[in-house]
């Protein structure tokens, strides 16, 4: 089982993606769920294709799948009793076999392809205001249960001539989930995927009209959408509508989602309809980084100020002095052990803190400070009771200045 460890030079694109994700959705009125990382092993194992290397112990198995566990403390927990829809925002990981950390949403409680286009076009909004503006929905719908009966027939019949092309996974799932195999990203597969069933000519009349509904209300709102009659995504829960968000132009996924009514019937045998969705935190923060490396922008923190001191007087001011100035509003960064001076400007050249503040001997006798800054070298002496107004001034202001290191950062 590997690790996916969040270092110190992704953190800030980890909260840019966790604190905009949860302005929109509190915004459209999601309330936020955390549901056990254990849980039962059976109770997965009657809605997924469990695989063995998923890490499990005995009766208990790590989480491999949000939907299912909110949906298993919606009706443990009695919430179907309550007037719906619930509207659900969920952050953290799943582990299939590695850990996969993911945001999402689900509306459980409704049954409207209204709600469809209403999550998708929320989930647009997320991931418009993260700057992934060259996005797209890939967009199909699988069918009421009646017709993946049809489709599941039709496909069988198809891949069964192609049992020899198929991948290893694939040749496990062609007779009983052949829907799987329309999510395979494996190449070989995928060049069968283009004379595959159209599935939207095996749909029943209703789920047409369901379908055509759900894109006319993206239309209505503006989202940008490639309709694909062959595509498919796993988990194979799904019903009706699915999709998968895309870099236009490539086949990564950055989230997908889908409608799951079947899967609520089966779990609670109440006629609940219900859709979700579930974003890719790590693919998210690969294109956010290759942003900032191709504009040339450090990933690093944004601080206003680098202490430097110089010898022992100025070491014992220097703690007194940070705490001053966090105080008055900066963020600050201070070199703990005594390094020369070169080497701390060209750390506070490195993560473009736009002043270093000089504590030398003399200035720590005189209560006085060398304020340098790291962009054209220019520095000059100030009165340690007007150091604060001076940083105030000259950083056009703590609010602007911030602002201002956010855009560079997230353009």
């Amino acid at each position: 089982m590997g690790n996916w460890d969040i270092l110190p030079d992704d953190q800030n694109f980890w909260q840019e993606i966790e604190n905009t994700f949860e302005s929109v959705v509190d915004a459209f009125g999601f309330e936020k769920i955390h549901t056990s990382f254990f849980d039962d092993k059976s109770f997965y194992a009657d809605h997924l294709d469990l695989e063995k290397d998923w890490p499990s112990h005995g009766d208990l198995i790590l989480r491999p799948n949000h939907t299912l566990s909110i949906l298993r403390a919606f009706f443990e927990h009695q919430l179907d009793e309550r007037p719906q829809p619930f509207k659900f925002y969920f952050l953290g990981p799943v582990f299939r076999p590695d850990e996969q950390n993911q945001f999402g949403a689900e509306i459980v409680g409704s049954n409207s392809p209204l709600s469809d286009a209403f999550l998708i076009g929320m989930a647009d909004a997320i991931y418009k205001k993260l700057g992934i503006e060259n996005h797209i929905f890939v967009i199909n719908s699988l069918g009421c249960a009646d017709c993946q009966n049809k489709i599941n027939r039709c496909l069988t019949s198809y891949f069964s001539e192609y049992k020899h092309m198929l991948c290893p996974n694939c040749l496990k799932y062609y007779k009983n989930r052949p829907l799987k195999l329309l999510a395979c990203k494996n190449e070989n597969c995928r060049n069968l995927h283009s004379s595959a069933p159209v599935l939207v000519d095996i749909l029943c009349e209703d789920c047409k009209e369901n379908l055509k509904e759900v894109l006319e209300y993206l239309d209505d709102i503006g989202v940008a959408y490639d309709f694909n009659p062959r595509f498919s995504v796993s988990p194979t829960y799904f019903t009706k509508t699915i999709f998968e968000i895309r870099p236009n132009g490539k086949t990564t996924s950055l989230g997908s989602g889908g409608r799951y009514d079947h899967l609520i019937r089966n779990i609670s045998g109440k006629e609940i309809g219900g859709i979700g969705f579930m974003g890719k935190i790590p693919e998210i923060i690969k294109i956010l980084k290759n942003k900032v490396t191709r504009k040339n922008q450090s990933v690093a923190k944004h601080h206003d100020i680098f202490l430097i001191f110089l010898g022992s007087s100025a070491r014992k001011k220097s703690l007194p002095i940070v705490f001053k100035l966090h105080k008055a509003g900066f963020k600050i960064l201070a070199t703990l052990d005594q390094e020369p001076i070169k080497m701390q400007l060209d750390k506070a050249k490195q993560l473009n803190v736009p002043f270093a503040i000089i504590l030398g001997q003399k200035e720590a006798r005189d209560n006085t400070f060398i304020v340098k800054s790291t962009l054209d070298g220019s520095q000059e002496t100030v009165d340690g009771k007007k150091l604060v107004d001076f940083l105030k001034k000259r950083l056009g202001g703590i609010v602007k200045i911030k602002k201002h290191f956010k855009e560079a950062n997230f353009l």
